[in-house]
């Protein structure tokens, strides 16, 4: 189990950090990572243009995706806006990771972007929650971790497409996104509106999970971020409806600086 008990963060042990909150995510994306080299391994793109895709774009549904279109012989211009519709929810992740990386060069915000997936994202946010890093040790953490779960990643879609065929037909490929956004979901349970929102998100993406283009994820992303700003509004409303209470007693005099009855004084004359 990952451990995320608060300590101090010295920066030789960043990189051990990113190591062990990786273990596990990497251990969630393996099924995933094979299921993808055996279907490029069954398909007629070529292998190795297939593989680079996994070293450059690095997003799962969106490099199946890709993967499937060539092999029907889709046009690139589809191919290409449909991967970025697919990867569109990254564009949510960048707000947040501005505050952790806005101060660095453009250069290494742009390398730092090419280990942004959702397993990254998801562990970084609560990392950062728990330790206090200063900007060097959040780079290093965000670099291992990503270079990790990168280097897991294509090396088990090299061994999925080695396996080829001999792979178990059971194999659910459309499940197979699903399942692992699903355990994601769980880095992020906090409270009860937290448990709401992944509840939704993972309950609509299974539900899609036969959707075509594997539009599962994103489906359930926009379900569970608009269950998020439902029931944001609904707090707010609330909080606006609610009356405010006018202090009184013993916490108003105080608050106002009054002194309050004295000990033996028998209270306020009559």
């Amino acid at each position: 189990m990952t451990d995320l008990a608060p300590r101090s963060s010295p920066r030789a042990s960043v990189r051990r950090h990113a190591i062990r909150d990786g273990v596990p995510l990497a251990l969630g994306v393996l099924p995933f990572a094979l299921v993808i080299g055996a279907t490029i391994g069954s398909s007629d793109v070529d292998p190795i243009a297939a593989l680079l895709g996994s070293i450059l774009i690095f997003a799962g549904a969106a490099q199946l995706t890709a993967v499937e279109l060539v092999d029907t012989g889709a046009a690139i211009p589809v191919i290409v806006f449909t991967c970025l519709l697919i990867n569109a929810r990254f564009v949510l992740y960048s707000a947040r990771m501005a505050s952790w990386f806005g101060a660095e060069p453009l250069r290494r915000r742009l390398a730092l972007s090419a280990f942004v997936v959702d397993q990254s994202f998801l562990a970084a946010e609560r990392r950062f929650a728990i330790d206090e890093l200063d900007a060097r040790e959040r780079r290093s953490y965000f670099f291992t971790l990503g270079l990790f779960l990168w280097a897991v990643w294509v090396s088990a879609q090299v061994l999925g497409l080695l396996a080829g065929n001999r792979l178990p037909e059971g194999v659910g490929l459309e499940l197979a996104a699903p399942l692992v956004f699903v355990g994601l979901l769980s880095l992020s349970l906090k409270d009860g509106r937290s448990w709401l929102v992944a509840g939704v998100a993972a309950t609509v993406t299974l539900l899609a999970s036969g959707a075509p283009l594997h539009a599962a994820v994103p489906i359930g992303t926009l379900a569970g971020i608009a269950t998020g700003g439902a029931t944001s509004e609904g707090r707010e409303r609330t909080a606006r409806r609610r009356p405010a209470r006018s202090p009184s007693g013993r916490g108003a005099r105080e608050k106002a600086g009054a002194p309050g009855p004295q000990p033996g004084s028998g209270g306020p004359a009559a």
